[in-house]
């Protein structure tokens, strides 16, 4: 842990499907030297502390849990006469580096923007995740899954990886520690 990081003023937040949410939020929690993290139906909304919050991506969108929880927040802040502050980290099946999720992050930090007018994302970072095998069948109940699909969802099926960890507890030290002083 960065030793100038005030953990007293940090949480880590989560909703989870498939197990790649959760798997980041305990990498995010252990990096910055938190409690594990809480499931966002049991984690009550507190405005003054910097929420590192873990969601996945539905269908182009943050999930519906995840958005409930950040309206409480939000509403919890609005309250306070304050902004809340929160480090979005989500999970996609698809490449997080590729078009698509450059979409799923705009849409996602607009539906924020029109629903949460008192929270403050300070950092939004998308990482793979594996796709939930009902999700996988309810795809192939609808209509054959081309090759470069079933590609995807084999690569899918590997992640959150190693690298994948890492890279989250390098991006949740990096947000937590405290803008240098001039």
């Amino acid at each position: 842990m960065h030793s100038s990081i005030d953990t007293g003023a940090l949480r880590v937040v989560f909703s989870s499907r498939s197990g790649n949410t959760e798997k980041l939020a305990r990498v995010v929690s252990s990096s910055l030297s938190l409690p594990g993290p809480r499931r966002a139906s049991d984690a009550p909304p507190e405005p003054g502390a910097l929420t590192f919050f873990g969601f996945w991506i539905d269908k182009g969108a943050m999930d519906a849990e995840s958005l409930a929880f950040l309206r409480r927040l939000d509403a919890a802040a609005a309250k306070a006469g304050r902004t809340a502050r929160a480090a979005l980290f989500g999970t996609m099946g698809g490449d997080p580096a590729g078009p698509r999720a450059k979409k799923y992050e705009k849409t996602v930090r607009e539906a924020l923007a029109r629903e949460c007018p008192h929270l403050a994302v300070v950092s939004l970072q998308l990482w793979q995740g594996r796709i939930a095998p009902e999700v996988v069948e309810s795809l192939r109940a609808l209509y054959p899954l081309s090759p470069a699909a079933l590609r995807s969802i084999k690569e899918a099926a590997k992640h959150p990886d190693e690298k994948d960890e890492a890279s989250a507890a390098a991006w949740a030290l990096e947000v937590a520690a405290p803008a240098p002083a001039f």
